[in-house]
């Protein structure tokens, strides 16, 4: 409420891409996934290929996710399902929050077998302290002075990384 909307161009695609985006927008157009829309918000597409050649259609929300404010959402706990709450909650991030285990525990224990899932005053806590332990950036490391960084990247077929470090440590 009260932002203006973003529309970010779309980006260039190689002919190819246009007759996937094509193919696949008609897809979700015949199932009923999609119908024809004239908003004044957007965002891009981009296509990854997938193991078996074929290509999956991507939309990038980073502009939109910058206007979103997680910490404000109602009560979430409606999206989350039993077999849903351990892949999730145990997922990359956990490594960044210190005493994750512990602080999950009332949530992570309604994942047990003959447990009844009932959400009480300790699991929305733990959620919420998660939740904003997630929203604050963990700062690895501090900059000392004013010396120089390098950027580390390497890049493989399956994913790729970097590290910005200060020269020689």
């Amino acid at each position: 409420p009260g932002v203006a909307p973003v529309a970010r161009a779309p980006y260039r695609f190689v002919p190819f891409e246009m007759k996937e985006l094509s193919e696949q927008l008609k897809e979700l157009f015949d199932k009923g996934f999609i119908r024809p829309s004239s908003s004044r918000w957007g965002a891009p597409i981009l296509f990854v290929k997938k193991r078996d050649g074929s290509f999956r259609m991507c939309i990038d929300y980073r502009e939109l996710n910058k206007l979103t404010d997680i910490t404000n959402f109602e009560y979430l706990k409606k999206m989350f399902r039993k077999r849903h709450l351990e892949p999730g909650l145990a997922g990359y991030y956990r490594r960044f929050i210190k005493g994750f285990s512990k602080i999950a525990k009332p949530i992570t224990k309604l994942t047990q077998k003959k447990i009844k899932f009932e959400w009480g005053d300790k699991q929305e806590a733990a959620f919420q302290l998660l939740k904003q332990k997630l929203c604050s950036a963990p700062i690895l490391a501090l900059p000392e002075g004013s010396e120089d960084f390098v950027a580390y990247c390497d890049a493989s077929i399956k994913g790729l990384g970097a590290v910005l470090m200060h020269r020689d440590k």
